[in-house]
């Protein structure tokens, strides 16, 4: 039997599902379980993002970057 784990790029997923008018509160698990199909073996579903790198005081933008960074967080 095949053995199967599923690697999501977190950024690149959300904003295809906000774009498509999706709900983005997905069941990572259930997801990789559906994606791996009938005859392999489910082992992991792997959902990995790079944080956003917060902003410096300095920057003329900083309250809307850090508050950019804070959403990602949550």
């Amino acid at each position: 039997m095949d053995r199967v784990c599923i690697f999501i790029d977190g950024s690149n997923f959300y904003h295809a599902l906000k774009e498509a008018g999706l709900p983005v509160n997905v069941g990572f698990g259930k997801l990789g379980t559906t994606l791996t199909g009938p005859g392999r073996q489910h082992i992991q579903t792997y959902y990995y993002n790079v944080p956003l790198i917060r902003p410096r005081r300095d920057d003329p933008q900083f309250a809307e970057k850090e508050e950019r960074c804070r959403s990602q967080q949550r």
